[in-house]
């Protein structure tokens, strides 16, 4: 069974999740090649699941902010650095 993430806390199954809706984004030449170079980058097999995927990772982390954790980054030698500025995380 297939578990998709919804909203916060809930999971669909694959029932559910057979009833779908059409989404349909207008984008410039630039935003869809980047687009489709994280669908490449991430092993998605089409851009229906890059974009669910992302919608997950927008989610969780938007759950995790509003939960009051900060955002940690690890560079190359595994020192930990507190996130800066993500603002597509700052809604508000």
């Amino acid at each position: 069974m297939a578990i998709t993430h919804s909203l916060p806390g809930e999971f669909l199954s694959e029932a559910a999740e057979a009833k779908k809706e059409r989404l349909i984004f207008e984008v410039n030449p630039e935003a869809l090649k980047l687009f489709d170079e994280l669908r490449v980058r991430t092993g998605a097999s089409t851009r229906s699941e890059l974009f669910r995927n992302l919608l997950k990772f927008a989610s969780a982390s938007v759950d995790d902010l509003e939960e009051g954790y900060i955002p940690l980054l690890k560079d190359k030698e595994g020192n930990l650095l507190k996130s800066t500025g993500h603002k597509f995380l700052v809604w508000r």
